[in-house]
């Protein structure tokens, strides 16, 4: 037996300690440098054993080797970046390293989990007791990981580890409470979200053992360890909130509420994405259709293989900027690893990296073997959060996604579980052709969303659209899975087949005859919309030097143009296009598109019309019709009674809570406010509130106006109007209350002001 001075395993804390270092130091995204370890523990964990794990690796996998040869002669060749061909070797070799860990045997991979687990303790340690110490809570925790995603998505893969391989109950306790406070020091929704579910499910797959554990303390103990546990679970939440409320607020907790509030305002409110100030949701619609364009592009071999490390990054570049109105050096991110991939390692990329999320969501599910179901779920809950970072480019986390992976990969060879690779893979291909072809659905899918919308409302409709989805996933894997027995000459169930396609067939049919019933309903309406607004679009049509978009309807607007294509989004998808005209419901103010230089003209009572093609606004303007540089429509806000002392704003200049926030770029507004004053306050001639208009980090309020009893009218109601320059993007309007009076706001309107 040949003589190991070193084992696998411990690349797994050593790698992740190189891997912090490199991202601290600014080294290449590429991760290059991580290859050094791992050819040292090449040669000290055994040359001729590494040889024969070479030859496994490859052989269960080939298609992983045949992609890394080709990615580097490629990029080697096309050399559109200096670092693209090394990308591929380093995740390659990290991969092949996790291979190898899981191949050491269970023990050993449990051992290692210990340690990398104390590593990222202390690292997560320090930072949240920095934050807590030094910070104003003011902004979200950072520190070795760089950013707040980052962090978060460490501590989730903190409190896997905790769950399934510390076996110290304290320790496994002081890990998921760790967990929770990076979370919520960064103010993470959707680390907090799946931080829950794991708990959830945990607790319920355990609740046997946690039942018995109680049970044998309580017999053994008492009721001492009934009143000793209490006195801890207190100690602990008085300690916890004493050191939030030391530092002055409850910021942390309302900064969280405060983003999953955004966050369902766009879901629910704002299907343009435009107006409810959720502006990740935005960065990341914009950033997935730029990089889905930006694939799209190019030779076939480019689409196969890709455009090169960091291409997509800096494709959307325009957009981003528009979008976050920074400086012209800001570029992307994609914010999504799935589709960077796609668009910088093309279609061959994106098979592989899908295919293994899916394979594992396939092994957790299915699976008995523990140790593959442990393996799958970290692989499943870190690509899972790949989806909302482009954790790839990320030397510290990328280490995390790529050995993980490769443990998995392993643990499948090891236990003789691999078949379920191939139906992913399948699955995995036929989803990537939908992607490319996912442009030539935009107008009827467009045209369905809203008609559903006329009928069971927004929240309706994104709950339909979901079902639809998911079961429109179920039928294509129902048949590559049906594929892959076929090829791997597995037993194949063809009544089980039959039952699941046919089950399916017929639901699809049910939301499409839904969809079908809902357009046909609408469709007189919006036809004669379109004919009161064919005059304007008859001339955009003939002038146009490039695309005319809609965004309401499309396939009905193009029963009677047909060169109208429907719309990803308008705002968020649309501001970075050139020669571009879209049409657009006035309910929904364009902001992006007015920021970003578009020309608006109203087409009629219901639509108007952006545009940045010059040949149009020749056109329009040679016809008599004078577009604007914005909207002078009033807008309605959604306003939260009046405005309370804002404790968490200490050493702010406004020390009070906005009654509504809206996303309006610099300009000149009016806003008018409407009151309502008990009549019991009306005789007397004392000033009741204040009206400021102001933004979250401007020096000094836009407006300000002070209102007093006798502005009211007899009916105790008054309509001020104030003007006011918003000179950044954003602003909040705010009515404080001097002392008791009871004063409401009815509503809150603002309108544009030439």
């Amino acid at each position: 037996m040949e003589k190991k001075f070193f084992s696998w395993s411990n690349y797994l804390y050593i790698g992740m300690a190189v891997a912090v270092a490199l991202s601290w130091i600014d080294a290449t995204r590429d991760g290059f440098y991580q290859i050094l370890p791992i050819l040292i523990l090449f040669a000290l964990t055994g040359v001729k054993d590494n040889i024969k794990n070479i030859k496994a690796y490859f052989f269960n996998y080939p298609l992983f080797g045949v992609a890394v040869f080709l990615w580097t002669v490629f990029f080697s060749i096309n050399r559109t970046s200096t670092i693209s061909n090394r990308y591929a070797i380093t995740a390659c070799l990290v991969v092949f390293a996790g291979f190898c860990i899981s191949m050491s045997g269970d023990k050993e991979v449990k051992g290692a989990m210990n340690k990398l687990w104390l590593l990222l303790f202390v690292l997560e340690a320090i930072g949240v007791i920095k934050y807590l110490v030094i910070h104003d809570f003011s902004s979200r925790m950072l520190l070795f990981f760089l950013n707040p995603i980052a962090e978060g998505d460490v501590a989730i893969v903190l409190a896997l580890i905790s769950l399934f391989y510390v076996d110290n109950i304290k320790k496994k306790i002081v890990g998921i409470v760790l967990s929770f406070a990076v979370v919520i020091t960064g103010s993470l929704r959707l680390a907090m979200g799946i931080l829950v579910l794991l708990l959830v499910i945990y607790g319920i797959s355990k609740r046997k053992l946690f039942c018995e554990m109680i049970k044998k303390r309580v017999e053994k103990n008492g009721k001492r360890f009934c009143v000793v546990s209490a006195v801890l679970a207190v100690v602990a939440i008085i300690a916890i909130f004493s050191v939030i409320i030391l530092k002055g607020s409850l910021s942390l907790l309302d900064m969280l509420y405060t983003r999953y509030l955004r966050a369902f305002a766009s879901l629910t409110k704002d299907v343009y994405l435009n107006r409810y100030g959720d502006l990740s949701y935005r960065v990341r619609v914009t950033a997935i259709d730029q990089a889905l364009n930006a694939f799209r592009q190019g030779r076939k071999l480019e689409r196969l293989l890709g455009h090169g490390m960091l291409s997509g990054y800096y494709t959307i570049k325009p957009a981003m900027t528009l979008l976050l109105k920074v400086q012209e050096e800001y570029a992307g991110p994609i914010e999504n690893a799935f589709i960077a991939l796609l668009s910088d390692y093309g279609i061959l990329a994106f098979i592989l990296y899908f295919g293994v999320y899916v394979s594992a969501i396939y092994s957790l599910i299915k699976t008995r073997t523990r140790s593959v179901r442990v393996s799958s779920a970290f692989v499943v809950v870190i690509m899972t959060l790949s989806a909302f970072i482009d954790m790839e480019y990320w030397i510290n986390l990328a280490f995390l996604l790529w050995i993980f992976i490769g443990i998995y990969l392993g643990t499948l060879v090891k236990e003789s579980e691999k078949a379920s690779l191939l139906p992913a893979l399948i699955f995995s291909t036929v989803v990537a052709a939908n992607l490319y072809l996912l442009p030539r659905g935009y107008s009827a899918f467009r045209t369905g969303m809203n008609s559903l919308m006329n009928i069971v409302g927004k929240s309706g409709t994104i709950v339909i659209m979901l079902v639809a989805l998911v079961i429109y996933l179920a039928f294509l894997w129902s048949v590559c899975s049906f594929v892959s027995n076929i090829i791997q000459r597995d037993k194949v169930g063809v009544k089980q087949y039959a039952i699941a396609t046919v089950s399916t067939v017929v639901v699809l049919s049910i939301v499409a005859v839904f969809v079908k019933y809902s357009m046909d309903k609408i469709y007189p309406t919006v036809q004669e919309r379109v004919v009161a607004e064919s005059e304007i679009i008859g001339i955009i049509d003939d002038s146009s030097t490039g695309t005319i978009y809609n965004d309401t309807f499309p396939s009905i607007y193009n029963d009677v143009f047909s060169d109208i294509q429907g719309t990803f989004f308008a705002g968020a998808s649309m501001a970075a296009k050139e020669n571009a005209s879209v049409i657009v419901s006035r309910e929904e103010e364009q902001f992006l598109l007015s920021d970003a230089g578009f020309k608006y003209l109203p087409i009629s009572d219901l639509d108007a019309v952006y545009t940045n093609d010059e040949g149009v606004i020749t056109a329009l303007n040679s016809k008599g019709y004078d577009l604007a540089d914005y909207t002078t429509d009033v807008r309605k806000t959604e306003n939260s009674g009046v405005s309370e002392p804002d404790t968490y704003s200490v050493g702010k200049t406004y020390l009070y809570k906005p009654v509504s926030k809206v996303e309006v770029y610099p300009g000149i507004y009016t806003a008018f406010f409407k009151l309502k004053l008990e009549s019991g306050y009306l005789e007397q001639n004392h000033q009741v509130c204040s009206l400021v208009i102001s933004a979250k980090d401007a020096k000094e309020p836009f407006a300000t106006a002070s209102i007093k009893s006798s502005d009211f009218d007899n009916n105790g109601e008054l309509e001020y109007s104030i003007p006011f320059e918003c000179k950044m993007k954003g602003c909040y309007f705010a009515v404080s209350v001097d002392g008791d009076y009871d004063v409401s706001v009815e509503s809150i309107t603002y309108t544009r002001t030439p």
